[in-house]
């Protein structure tokens, strides 16, 4: 006779939230100032991300297929500074969770493989741009570009969120070695190395074209602006390409150590310390995020304008406090009365004291004269008025 017990998923998924916590020690292994740097690492990753994507939407060329592109960027990193606070929150309440503790873990996924196809599709689009203009104005168009991001995107989410419709080990783990399956992991690594490559290449070509237009090769004129402005494109880039080599392959290194097949398997310091690579995205974020504004024209041009803004309005807030301090100055010096001056310290009682020596000597004796004229005149008025009476 057999004896099935029935218990609640949200009863047993918090026990195993405890029983995980305490065996592991990860409450105890991040402390309170860490769980708070890296949450106002995500939140001034986010911030930054922000503020360019409001900016890409005050450019002038709003129908430029490039900003499709770097505002693509820049949503990725805005979910990677979202997945850094997700995730430190659940290490805050990490004995009464009830939900997935990796599903953090999927929002980043999407992130990376959407951000890895979006340069993939700025490099392509350079290419095509330089190598067949006349086919990239008649195909690829801003709402053509839109459609593929769309594409785009449902794919890393679908990728992303594989192991929340049961592409994993077990249902509920703190592990993160344990949680995962190695399949996935490798699945994961793969896509993220041959998009890699894909962009690798693509630059290559790219930079071969802009030597073949350099050299008067090619019809395109070297000084045109177009051309300018995608050669200024790579660069950027190639800069993105470089924080992607310098931020994955060591995670893929990590994760060559520590997966269920690998040399340190069953390593519990490898579910412990790989949280340590959220701050080295968040960073690459930020980072990103700088390089964005900066390196493309259209953002750059709204940027200067509201540099210039606010370093007006702080001009003119300084001048207006300067002329208030210099209205009060002057009312404290010169007092209430006009004809003389008061002063508190000796060694400022006028400011033209020295200056105007002379001229205040002048005034004096030009008043002692209307004075005695005075005199003269009132002594004459009165003995007029006595010779009268006699």
């Amino acid at each position: 006779m057999t004896c099935v017990i029935c218990i609640p998923k949200e009863k047993f998924a918090g026990n195993v939230s405890k029983q995980n916590a305490s065996d592991f020690g990860l409450q105890q292994h991040l402390t309170t100032e860490e769980i708070v740097v890296i949450m106002t690492m995500g939140s001034v990753t986010m911030t930054a991300n922000f503020i360019v994507l409001i900016a890409s939407k005050f450019t002038g060329g709003g129908q430029s297929p490039t900003l499709v592109f770097v505002r693509n960027l820049c949503v990725s990193d805005v979910l990677v500074g979202a997945y850094g606070i997700f995730k430190m929150i659940m290490y805050l309440f990490l004995e009464d969770l009830l939900i997935d503790f990796f599903l953090p873990e999927s929002l980043f996924f999407t992130a990376s493989l959407a951000y890895g196809l979006s340069l993939l599709c700025l490099n392509l689009d350079c290419f095509i741009r330089l190598s067949r203009p006349l086919h990239y104005v008649q195909h690829l168009d801003k709402k053509n570009m839109i459609t593929v991001m769309v594409i785009l995107w449902n794919l890393s989410f679908i990728v992303g969120f594989l192991p929340q419709v049961g592409w994993k080990n077990v249902e509920f783990s703190h592990r993160f070695f344990r949680y995962y399956s190695w399949h996935y992991l490798l699945f994961v690594m793969v896509l993220h190395i041959l998009i890699l490559l894909f962009n690798c290449i693509t630059l290559i070509f790219v930079k071969r074209h802009i030597t073949i237009i350099r050299s008067c090769r090619h019809f395109i004129s070297p000084t045109s602006s177009n051309f300018r402005h995608y050669c200024h494109l790579v660069v950027t880039s190639l800069i993105d390409v470089c924080f992607l080599v310098l931020c994955y392959v060591p995670l893929f290194v990590y994760f060559a150590f520590y997966c269920n097949v690998c040399l340190h398997a069953g390593d519990s310091s490898g579910d412990v310390n790989i949280v340590y690579f959220i701050p080295v995205f968040l960073v690459k974020s930020f980072v990103s995020a700088i390089v964005h504004g900066y390196r493309t024209a259209q953002i750059n041009e709204v940027m200067k304008g509201l540099r210039r803004r606010v370093s007006q309005m702080v001009q003119k807030s300084r001048h207006r406090d300067h002329s208030g301090k210099m209205t009060s100055i002057q009312s404290i010096a010169y007092g209430d009365s006009a004809d003389c001056i008061v002063c508190d310290r000796p060694s400022h009682r006028c400011k033209h004291s020295k200056t105007k020596r002379s001229t205040d000597t002048q005034i004096e004796i030009i008043l002692d004269s209307q004075m005695t004229l005075t005199e003269v005149h009132n002594n004459h008025n009165h003995d007029s008025l006595e010779m009268t009476k006699l």
